[in-house]
């Protein structure tokens, strides 16, 4: 009984602590990552439909190994691309260091508005027949 108690301990442990994963095996979600741009400085608020708050985490479980913002925007721009987004608006980075919650010594996590931009206007590149 005892170690089953533990078995059951660790496997929680293991299963709240395991590393983030996005779904880069779906071709799909990676087509439309790449082709998610990152807008810079202020948008009309009538200009863009905001389908959501993403969160990308690049993780390094060894200390020998350090995370990056550029693998953080990968996966935040995947994150985007699962909602259907076509650009990412108020994107901030910040080194994390380690994260119990994803297995990390050192993380780097990026944040953004996940939108659809619907017009071709000065200033806004993107379109979208959405």
């Amino acid at each position: 009984m005892k170690t089953m108690l533990y078995s059951l301990t660790l496997l929680v442990f293991i299963s709240l602590v395991s590393c983030e994963t996005v779904h880069y095996n779906n071709p799909e979600v990676r087509r439309l990552a790449a082709k998610i741009e990152i807008v810079e400085g202020n948008l009309p608020a009538d200009k863009y439909e905001l389908l959501g708050v993403v969160e990308g985490v690049d993780c390094s479980a060894t200390w020998y190994t350090k995370s990056t913002s550029e693998g953080a925007m990968q996966k935040i721009k995947a994150e985007a691309a699962k909602l259907r987004a076509n650009a990412l608006i108020n994107v901030a980075c910040e080194n994390t260091g380690m994260s119990w919650k994803y297995n990390c010594n050192n993380s780097v996590t990026c944040f953004g508005d996940a939108v659809i931009i619907h017009k071709q206007d000065k200033g806004m590149p993107l379109t979208s027949d959405k």
